[in-house]
């Protein structure tokens, strides 16, 4: 519990999902991921070479360091057992939801009837990123204006990719985010001329 000066005590947001909003998880990823095959004309048979998890707090051994970013992508190169009918050698992408901060960041702005949208933007953004690596679109690692510059273009082709879908509250996750598509310019590389987006 917190305490407000001059005030009751008020309730400290949650640190993890209820139930509840772990049972969206599932259904909003469908959404995501529906939205985005139409985007990228990705069919089934690409999907399931898009190989990734995703996990929340809950699902970690370890708590996460304290981070103000909602979710992240991490790359694992794997290997496949030789009796396996996957390919010998494929890359698992796992996204981790970090729901304190996502909790937090609504419970701030008493917004907590915004988590859905949120969420679906959330699960969007990072299977974009997921798609884009997976396609070879962007490379994953990559130096920190490349990364600033790369988040800039997936936060465009989310907001793209969830501009048309009528999907309740979700205009005013869109207006918050609208910032974050600005497209920084990346320096100029020699040889090349002005490397942009």
């Amino acid at each position: 519990m917190e305490r407000q000066a001059g005030a009751a005590m008020v309730a400290s947001p949650p640190q993890h999902f209820s139930n509840e909003q772990l049972g969206l998880i599932a259904s909003l990823t469908d959404v995501a991921e529906e939205a985005i095959a139409g985007h990228y004309k990705i069919g089934m048979k690409e999907w399931r070479h898009c190989r990734y998890d995703i996990r929340t707090q809950r699902d970690e051994a370890q708590p996460p360091q304290a981070t103000e970013a909602f979710a992240e992508v991490s790359r694992y190169e794997c290997v496949a057992l030789p009796d396996s009918r996957q390919a010998r050698r494929f890359d698992l992408y796992r996204i981790r939801i970090y729901d304190a901060a996502i909790l937090h960041a609504l419970h701030n702005r008493q917004a907590l009837h915004e988590f859905e949208p949120l969420l679906l933007y959330i699960l969007t953004h990072e299977l974009v990123h997921v798609v884009r690596f997976g396609r070879m679109n962007q490379a994953f690692w990559v130096s920190p204006k490349e990364r600033q510059a790369e988040e800039a273009r997936v936060h465009k082709v989310t907001h793209d990719i969830l501009r048309a879908l009528a999907f309740q509250r979700l205009p005013s996750i869109l207006n918050h985010y609208a910032g974050f598509c600005a497209l920084p310019a990346l320096p100029a590389r020699k040889g090349l001329g002005k490397a942009g987006p």
